[in-house]
């Protein structure tokens, strides 16, 4: 994915962790879990209840954790290389979609958002509205997005 060049692993590494750490906050925030405050992702994906993917990955995500801490404060012997950066899209891009599919199961409901920086409304609408939308957005090459009914 990186290895075209144009994109720095320091910050990749770092918004690949962001980007998981707030998709498990996300879930314990829909479970109604609380939670301190913490970047830990092990923590995190601990807290969820056993019936979430997520959760079977606790204690294994401490490189992608060290990211979020360590790259902010980075000693030039350990910064992150492509390889790096790579693994940590791949392993918080699974961890999204986990949730994404986790939350699925539990009565949320997806509509699309567009690749390659398309705007689109995020507004709640009426159900058919947003199966009519996704019906076109999906000749448009969409990936899902979440919403959640106002009823």
């Amino acid at each position: 994915m990186l290895k075209d060049g144009g994109y720095d692993p320091y910050q990749v590494c770092f918004f690949a962790q962001q980007a998981a750490e707030k998709s498990i906050k996300a879930a314990l925030t829909f479970e109604a879990r609380e939670f301190e405050p913490t970047h830990d992702l092990d923590t995190l994906a601990g807290l969820l209840p056993s019936t979430w993917k997520v959760h079977g990955v606790s204690g294994r995500l401490r490189q992608l954790t060290s990211y979020g801490v360590e790259t902010r404060y980075p000693a030039p012997q350990a910064l992150p290389t492509v390889d790096d950066a790579d693994r940590a899209v791949e392993q918080a891009t699974s961890i999204h979609r986990s949730i994404v599919r986790d939350l699925g199961t539990r009565g949320m409901v997806l509509t699309a958002v567009p690749r390659q920086g398309k705007r689109t409304d995020t507004a709640v609408l009426p159900m058919q509205e947003h199966e009519r939308q996704d019906t076109e957005r999906k000749s448009e090459g969409c990936t899902p997005r979440l919403w959640m009914p106002t009823a």
